[in-house]
């Protein structure tokens, strides 16, 4: 009984070996769009807009890029500043800009006979007041090291998000994604959080932590959901993240503030 049972297995698995076949589904090219990306903030610097178009779905090509369109980026007071086109899609002013708290900017982008906008404010955030770091022995999951801790108070009124890009040694740390939050449950609380990034001894740490857009939030879990698709039947389906673009365009244009702190591990 035990032969017939190993033969019966046998011959159950040649046969499911038999029947697989891969399949190369024919996919259709969808229409062409144009993607915008682009973020202004407090810092002077030149402002940057990136113009590329979509492509196919197994294209490994780099996006081609979009090097004859008109862009400018006006405030609500009839400011208007023109971006000219550089190299590689990217669009810029001539000289250093900064976004001003409270202010609300205009993204203009005429292209190929069409016009997209796209509008955020500039918001304000309380400034922090410190960093600091302590030494911790491993602890799963968090590797041994410094960590650096932030202290300030959050602005007061329900309804903030925050953006935080963490630099070791001026390289930006990307092991979590995007490092996101929001004042849902700390609305106008003196703050003191760690960063779960382990750093060594003289590093040099730059915070840079930024006020934005409820959409911009959202528009950036949505990317982080896509990112983090494996592939899997229990993946959910695949969608563009939200814009705020107008025009039937891809991508998304923000305004933010940003304070920047930095502290050396000594």
């Amino acid at each position: 009984m035990f032969r017939k049972l190993i033969l019966i297995l046998i011959i159950t698995a040649i046969a499911a070996g038999a029947c697989r076949k891969v399949v190369f589904p024919e996919l259709q090219n969808g229409k062409t769009l144009l993607v915008i990306e682009g973020n202004i903030d407090t810092d002077n610097k030149p402002w940057l807009i990136k113009l590329t178009l979509t492509q196919d779905y197994f294209d490994n090509n780099p996006p081609p890029y979009v090097t004859d369109a008109f862009v400018t980026i006006s405030d609500d007071q009839a400011t208007v500043d023109t971006l000219f086109y550089t190299n590689e899609g990217i669009y810029s002013t001539k000289t250093g800009r900064q976004s001003v708290i409270g202010k609300t900017y205009t993204l203009t982008v005429n292209y190929d006979n069409r016009k997209y906008t796209a509008t955020e404010k500039c918001l304000a955030q309380e400034k922090v007041d410190s960093l600091t770091y302590e030494f911790k022995q491993q602890k799963f999951p968090f590797k041994e090291g410094y960590y650096i801790s932030q202290h300030g108070l959050e602005k007061p009124g329900v309804g903030d998000y925050y953006l935080w890009d963490i630099y070791q040694n001026y390289i930006l740390k990307s092991d979590y994604g995007y490092f996101l939050n929001d004042d849902a449950l700390v609305d106008g609380q003196y703050l003191h959080f760690t960063f779960p990034f382990a750093f060594e001894k003289s590093d040099t740490v730059t915070i840079n932590q930024y006020a934005i857009s409820k959409n911009y939030y959202n528009y950036l879990l949505d990317v982080e959901a896509q990112a983090s698709r494996s592939g899997s039947p229990f993946d959910t389906p695949a969608v563009n993240p939200i814009s705020n673009i107008t025009g039937n365009a891809l991508g998304y244009f923000s305004v933010r503030s940003k304070i920047s702190n930095e502290i050396v591990i000594k």
